[in-house]
């Protein structure tokens, strides 16, 4: 049950320490091996934050395509 906890502090804090400082999270990062549950977790929610972050930027040329595609057929386009 602590190995839980400890991930899961362990994941939030890496979650956040990247999203609003990347570059420390890069360097903390560099020096992180996941020999412990805690730092597995920082190693997993660094990773998810920038799953989330090129999900979004994926999303976002989806629907810049979709607007284009739409402005096109709106003129006669196709």
């Amino acid at each position: 049950m602590e190995n839980i906890q400890q991930y899961q502090t362990g994941f939030n804090t890496g979650y956040l320490i990247t999203k609003h400082n990347p570059t420390l999270m890069n360097t903390i990062f560099a020096t992180l091996s996941p020999n412990n549950s805690y730092t597995e977790g920082m190693i997993d929610g660094k990773q998810e934050l920038e799953f989330e972050q090129v999900k979004d930027q994926i999303k976002e040329v989806d629907d810049l395509r979709n607007s284009t595609n739409e402005r096109e057929n709106d003129l006669g386009r196709e």
